[in-house]
C-alpha cells in the first residue's frame, strides 16, 4: 500500500493507495498521523478513493488513530470511501463513529464549519 501526505490549510490529507497485506502497510499511515498530531496538528482527512482492499489490521489502525486525534482534540474523516469499504463499516457499527463524505473537498470543508 502506498500512503500519501498533504497538506490542505490546516488539515492534513492522506490518501492510501492499493491494498494492504502486512502490518508494515499501515505504518506510514500510523507515522504520519502520530507525528503531525505531536506538531499540534489536529484535523486529518482519509482519502479512500484508490484503496482497494482494507483488512481487519487496517481498520484497527483507522480507529487507534481516530481515538489518538480525538485525545488531542482533533477530528479524522473519510472521504471518497469505496462501495466495499463503506459496507465494512456498516457492517461493523463503525460508520457510526466515522463521520464519511463523498468527496475530500467536502471533509476538509467540513472542519471549517
Amino acid at each position: 500500500m502506498e500512503t500519501i501526505e498533504r497538506r490542505v490549510g490546516n488539515v492534513i490529507v492522506i490518501e492510501m493507495k492499493g491494498q494492504a497485506d502486512a502490518p508494515q502497510d499501515y505504518k506510514d499511515f500510523r507515522k504520519i498521523i502520530d507525528s503531525r498530531s505531536e506538531e499540534g496538528l489536529k484535523s486529518f482527512v482519509l482519502n479512500m478513493s484508490e484503496c482497494t482492499r482494507l483488512d481487519s489490521m487496517g481498520i484497527g489502525e483507522i480507529v487507534r488513530s481516530l481515538f489518538h486525534v480525538m485525545r488531542e482534540g482533533g477530528g479524522l474523516k473519510l472521504a471518497c470511501v469505496p462501495h466495499k469499504i463503506k459496507g465494512l463499516l456498516a457492517i461493523t457499527n463503525l460508520s457510526q463513529i466515522f463521520e464519511t463524505f463523498e468527496d475530500e473537498s467536502a471533509a476538509i470543508e467540513s472542519f471549517n464549519k
